[in-house]
């Protein structure tokens, strides 16, 4: 487990794994937005705090971290809170197989 932080064109983002086996890379508009804890069974594969310099811009965060949750093979972002004003703190789920069919659900805000 390791902490990696990506400086691309925009916010940056820290990753701290807590599941390192490796997935395929999904693409980002697979990946849901969760605002509430999905009602299936999940697993966190990753949290990520991502945040940039100046003004917030919540849109971009949560397309960096669709990117980057891609990047991991998760399912989803789950979000958990700001963690300042300019951060904003997310895990990156995986749903156990049998789930697969149920990934979205109506909780899915964004």
């Amino acid at each position: 487990m390791g902490i990696a932080v990506a400086v691309a064109s925009g916010p940056t983002i820290g990753v701290r794994r807590t599941d390192p086996a490796p997935r395929p890379e999904r693409e980002p508009r697979e990946i849901a937005v969760l605002l509430e804890q999905p009602s299936v069974p999940y697993r966190p594969i990753a949290e990520v705090e991502t945040g940039a310099g100046s003004l917030p811009n919540l849109r971009r965060w949560t397309k960096r971290l669709t990117v980057e949750a891609a990047r991991l093979g998760g399912d989803a972002v789950l979000l958990l809170s700001e963690g300042d004003a300019r951060s904003l703190v997310a895990q990156v789920i995986v749903f156990p197989e049998d789930e697969v069919a149920d990934r979205t659900d109506p909780k899915s805000a964004i």
